[in-house]
């Protein structure tokens, strides 16, 4: 047993330390086989580091590293399969050139002239920045990208990104992003968010309501956040086409609990017949795929339903008070009704016709 456990704690060291001179720790441990580590609030100096070819998993969190290309890193921990670098400074223009490198997950703490990720096995990148005059990624094997960033520099090079199906973009540069990203590449699920500074009205000013539109008919699985789904409800309400071929066959969003939820109607359009769609809030039911017709109809009972809330309290304030319900009724709620009727009305016939020729 004690045997047992002196040998987890050789093959998996797990350090925290503050404003330390890590190097030492590091170097006495350099002979051991270790396979895991990770160092947390930490100064490290990368100065007499031995090479530890067994070291497959290393983490380093809200740690200063003096190497500022990365090249020690790279050299001394040649058969890292995870790499995690969450908040780690000191960083100018690091590159990653790992060659069995499967997992990593980098967040860069400040603002790096360049980022460069060179790893020919790597799978699955997450990676969070802020603006890199340059982002170079020469992964051919990377299936699962997941980014989050402020603005892409002048500079990008993402041409080794032919195994790439699955992607999560975080930003509010979306035109440049899906052009470099998306572009022609066989995308088979796309996931959005707007950043949390984001208001819902920004989503209108970083993209075309109809580019995005189609944009999203490309692919045929689609999540969209919590924050995109607000700003969206905006947005789409400017598009002037949907009726266009699409691949969506599965939707995940969150349905705004507003009567300008309508407003979604053109992204439920564009769905294919049988459309497997769910949201956040359960307000399109627990039958998990539908007609792209029954998805319209679903919405138009949740903007009914919220509506019908509206009124409820409206009366149920106003006979508190005393008074007739009709007499302190709030006018918007008839008339954007009528509205809201009006477009779904016209909506389900368009529906109706598209389903029954088909």
């Amino acid at each position: 047993m004690w045997v047992m456990k002196k040998l987890s704690i050789i093959l998996c060291l797990i350090l925290s330390v503050y404003w330390l001179i890590p190097h030492v720790v590091i170097y006495f441990y350099a002979g051991l086989n270790l396979t895991r580590l990770g160092l947390k609030n930490a100064w490290l100096s990368v100065d007499g580091l031995k090479k530890m070819p067994n070291l497959t998993h290393l983490t380093l969190e809200f740690s200063r590293l003096d190497d500022e290309d990365l090249n020690q890193l790279n050299e001394c921990f040649p058969c890292l399969h995870t790499l995690n670098l969450i908040g780690v400074g000191g960083l100018k223009d690091p590159k990653i050139h790992l060659l069995q490198l499967k997992t990593c997950r980098w967040e860069v703490s400040n603002v790096p002239r360049s980022l460069a990720v060179l790893a020919p096995n790597l799978v699955s990148l997450e990676l969070k920045c802020v603006r890199p005059d340059k982002l170079i990624l020469d992964t051919p094997s990377l299936s699962t990208l997941k980014l989050t960033i402020e603005k892409l520099g002048a500079t990008v090079q993402v041409d080794g990104l032919a195994s790439l199906t699955d992607l999560r973009i975080e930003s509010l540069d979306l035109s440049y992003l899906f052009l470099v990203f998306v572009g022609s590449r066989a995308i088979r699920m796309l996931e959005l968010e707007l950043p949390e500074s984001a208001s819902q009205y920004d989503l209108l000013e970083a993209v075309n309501p109809d580019y995005l539109l189609k944009m999203l008919a490309r692919i045929s699985e689609v999540k969209l956040g919590p924050r995109f789904s607000c700003g969206l409800t905006l947005c789409l309400a400017l598009c002037k086409d949907s009726g266009f071929k699409s691949c969506l066959k599965k939707l995940l969003i969150h349905v705004p609990q507003s009567e300008s939820s309508f407003q979604l109607l053109p992204l439920f359009q564009i769905c294919a017949p049988l459309c497997e769609g769910s949201d956040g809030n359960g307000e399109l039911g627990s039958n998990p795929v539908y007609t792209n017709w029954e998805l319209v109809c679903l919405l138009a009972c949740t903007v009914l339903k919220h509506r019908t809330r509206l009124i409820n309290k409206a009366r149920a304030r106003s006979c508190r008070m005393g008074s007739s319900s009709h007499e302190t009724m709030p006018t918007h709620l008839s008339s954007h009704g009528d509205k809201t009727s009006s477009v779904l009305a016209r909506t389900f016939s368009g529906q109706m016709i598209r389903s029954t020729s088909e």
